[in-house]
């Protein structure tokens, strides 16, 4: 398991664009622009715990997966 970060920001998406917006603009880095301007708000540790539900429900994922791709190539095969 991998711990999440939550940003401070919640408009994370806004930031991101300004973060490559400013490195493009300047010779500052994407690594080094994120650092200056990004900041965390909390950390989610991950729960072994719930490492199996999360396996189950990947292999649920993977066949639903599958299932999608045989119906698109039933659908889209010609006439």
């Amino acid at each position: 398991g991998m711990p999440v970060v939550l940003p401070r920001e919640t408009e994370s998406v806004v930031l991101g664009a300004a973060m490559l917006g400013w490195s493009a603009a300047t010779s500052c880095s994407v690594r080094d622009t994120m650092a200056r301007m990004s900041h965390v708000d909390r950390i989610i540790a991950p729960r072994p715990s719930a490492a199996d539900w999360h396996a189950r429900k990947y292999e649920v994922f993977l066949r639903m997966y599958d299932d999608f791709m045989a119906y698109r190539a039933i659908m889209c095969a010609p006439k």
